[in-house]
């Protein structure tokens, strides 16, 4: 009877260091990738961004801590331009597994001049957890753009009108500007006529532009004519005046109110008077895009 007590004893010794050395041995294998239990939610948070541009950042999350010893974890973003219930419908932008640490999300074709928010995800075990609410604005353009360039084409007559001239498009002859009648002269080379303008001709010319992508708050109207003119945007009257000569080449300008303007096309229309001598008529118009 002892003798078959000492033997069961040496197999229990010898199991236990069996089962010792292979828990150990998979520890040494696997590391970090053999699952723990988790013994918290994972503590992340938001880095802030940065490389910020018109339409485009780098958003930075923090892993502080797993939550656990072992087990690389899920994390990610949430983004949204809308702060209002942002975790849950906001677009999620899943970064794959990892341990603590920062990372990087490169974000392209974002609105400009646009507030986003957004948090960063860990996810353990026991569930996901959150950062606090982060937000960045996309830049706003610095510069103005040219929608409407100098040398550009009107629909143009000499005949009066009829009443809604002002609001509709598409019926009369094209062409280039500047109008005029002077091919060389010591005013200005740049309105040397690219379409004739008779003196002492009442001229009407109109063009229709598309401000889809412009903030309509900055646009601005810069005007040479010889002798007057009346401007309208979409029937609206804006501005006018009746400088004898050409004095300078925009020496009209001014904002267009925004009001007046619509996102989509709009119609720029104007009276353009002579009182004789010399013609001469161009126009830009410049804004800065959304």
């Amino acid at each position: 009877m002892q003798l078959v007590l000492k033997i069961k004893s040496k197999m229990i010794r010898f199991i236990n260091v069996k089962t010792i050395f292979i828990f150990f041995f998979g520890i040494l294998l696997f590391g970090c990738t053999i699952p723990e239990a988790s013994k918290s939610l994972a503590i992340i948070k938001t880095g802030g961004a940065k490389n910020i541009t018109l339409s485009s950042a780098d958003i930075v999350g923090d892993l502080i801590n797993e939550g656990c010893l072992c087990t690389a974890i899920n994390r990610g973003f949430i983004i949204s331009d809308k702060k209002n219930k942002l975790i849950e419908t906001g677009t999620l932008i899943n970064f794959g597994d990892g341990l603590k640490g920062s990372f990087t999300s490169n974000l392209t074709h974002l609105k400009r001049k646009t507030t986003y928010y957004f948090v960063a995800y860990a996810i353990n075990s026991l569930g996901k957890s959150y950062s606090q609410i982060d937000s960045f604005t996309t830049k706003y353009p610095e510069i103005d753009t040219l929608i409407i360039k100098p040398k550009s084409n009107w629909e143009y007559t000499f005949k009066t009108p009829s009443s809604n001239w002002k609001t509709t498009f598409g019926t009369w002859l094209i062409g280039q500007a500047p109008f005029g009648s002077l091919k060389s002269s010591n005013v200005d080379s740049l309105f040397n006529y690219n379409t004739f303008w008779p003196t002492f001709e009442t001229l009407y010319v109109r063009t229709k532009v598309n401000l889809e992508n412009y903030d309509l708050s900055t646009i601005k109207y810069f005007l040479g004519v010889d002798n007057g003119y009346e401007l309208y945007v979409n029937g609206n009257f804006v501005s006018k005046g009746y400088d004898e000569g050409y004095t300078y080449r925009w020496e009209y300008s001014g904002n267009i109110p925004s009001s007046f303007l619509k996102q989509g096309d709009n119609i720029i229309a104007l009276i353009l008077i002579d009182r004789g001598s010399s013609t001469a008529f161009d126009l830009q118009i410049t804004g800065k895009e959304k």
